[in-house]
């Protein structure tokens, strides 16, 4: 059984169906380019892509599908570099995650190799490569690039900056300054494996950067969770516990607002779900925008706006499609149809997708479909999506499974209002052996 939450809604006058999003394939690839990484530009006109399995190889390519470059190829096998790109779309970054970061124009000319040593702490030994564990990151202007670094002297592993031109290596903290200010502990603890892990970001200049650990979790007996904490200035917050996943939490540029996965205990069910959150540092109630996500549906991305009010995540395992969650209404727009069956959003159906990636306002993304050869996609997040009536949010499935051989019986909710036009009927679709199903929705009042 297959549910997709369709929503039609009508108002006395004539339906109105909500065509939250514009799809346009910019690839025309004839062999697969086992394309790992992937990430838009903040003004939405670049994208950078890589290459992993059998060729390493770092692209870009304009987003209306125009200026496919080859950067640069590490003549090699293996997992695909991390990658970002500057807001305006003309400084790339690369990183193999062992010693090497590479930066260029967008166009390719320009490579520069940077940061390829760091002083070590014991200053009787040489100077050490860098072990990247997260993809670095450019501040908004492109002009510099922070990074994590692990190493086994916990004086060395922590967070580095360096500008584009190769000059002002800095560490900006480490572990011992985590250790001590936020825990109380001397790093006496420390374990390279689990001192930094997860996911990495920082606002447009990198005053603010919120990174993960799993080491303390740990020592309590919960190996589920880590700690997101964000280092403001010389000040650490703990800001809240995460859900394990790939990039489970990020920031945005220009305010103090974060979106992050959180496992929590459902006391209704008497089960843990997963839970996606905003939240700002010590201040406010989180906003949940989405819940009872299965745990297998841990984090594949998490990327804000600029302005924080809204963002995209995307969970594995097809637990949670392409979603865009937008904090001001608290609702939530499933941006690409994960399955090849039932109603495509857009006319368009994906079996899977992967690598979304949104620009600084909030209104374009990039995504593979997964096809036979992958191909990159644009959505473009029209007025009558995500910032206008009506509003869906408050989606429950009880319980969120299906019997494979048997009958099961589920309750459906969800909160549907529009400000302007009365809603007269909320249908749902589903789709079994083939056949496709709607079902009325009964109103509370």
């Amino acid at each position: 059984l297959i549910l997709t939450f369709s929503f039609y809604l009508s108002t006395y006058s004539q339906p109105k169906i909500i065509d939250a999003v514009h799809y346009t394939q910019i690839s025309s690839f004839e062999t697969d380019y086992s394309i790992n990484e992937m990430k838009m530009s903040g003004d939405g006109s670049k994208i950078i892509f890589a290459t992993g399995g059998p060729q390493v190889k770092v692209f870009t390519i304009n987003t209306n599908g125009t200026g496919l470059i080859q950067i640069y190829d590490f003549q090699t096998t293996g997992f695909a570099p991390f990658i970002d790109i500057s807001s305006n779309g003309e400084k790339i970054l690369w990183c193999d995650r062992y010693g090497e970061i590479f930066v260029a124009n967008s166009d390719g000319t320009g490579i520069d190799e940077i940061a390829t040593l760091l002083p070590n702490p014991d200053t009787a030994r040489a100077d050490i490569e860098p072990e990247i564990p997260l993809p670095p990151r450019f501040t908004a202007d492109g002009g510099t690039i922070f990074f994590l670094h692990v190493d086994r002297d916990p004086r060395g592993s922590g967070v580095w900056s360096i500008n584009t031109n190769n000059t002002n290596l800095t560490q900006i903290f480490n572990y011992l300054d985590v250790a001590s200010k936020v825990y109380g502990r001397d790093g006496s603890e420390y374990n390279f494996n689990t001192a930094f892990t997860d996911g990495f970001d920082i606002n447009q200049d990198g005053s603010r950067i919120i990174f993960g650990m799993r080491g303390f979790k740990f020592e309590e007996g919960d190996f589920e969770r880590g700690d997101a904490i964000v280092a403001y200035g010389t000040t650490f917050y703990k800001l809240s516990d995460y859900a394990l996943g790939y990039q489970p939490f990020a920031t945005n540029m220009d305010d103090d607002v974060y979106l992050l996965f959180k496992r929590e205990f459902n006391t209704d069910l008497q089960y843990d779900e997963i839970n996606v959150y905003y939240q700002h540092i010590g201040t406010g109630t989180p906003i949940k925008v989405i819940g009872g996500i299965g745990l297998h549906g841990g984090a594949r991305m998490t990327q804000i706006s600029a302005n924080g009010s809204g963002g995209i995540i995307h969970g594995a395992n097809g637990a949670l499609p392409i979603t865009f969650v937008d904090r001001i209404s608290q609702s939530h727009i499933d941006l690409v149809s994960i399955d090849g069956i039932s109603h495509g959003i857009g006319g368009f159906n994906f079996s899977a997708s992967a690598l979304p990636s949104i620009n600084d306002d909030g209104d374009k993304f990039c995504f593979l479909a997964i096809s036979n050869p992958t191909q990159i996609w644009i959505g473009e997040i029209l007025s009558d999506g995500a910032g206008s009536e009506p509003k869906i949010n408050g989606v429950n499935f009880t319980p969120n499974y299906v019997l494979n051989d048997g009958i099961s019986t589920a309750t459906i909710e969800a909160h549907v209002s529009d400000i302007n036009d009365p809603i007269n009927f909320v249908t749902i679709q589903s789709t079994q052996n083939g056949s496709i199903y709607f079902r009325a929705l009964t109103a509370d009042g």
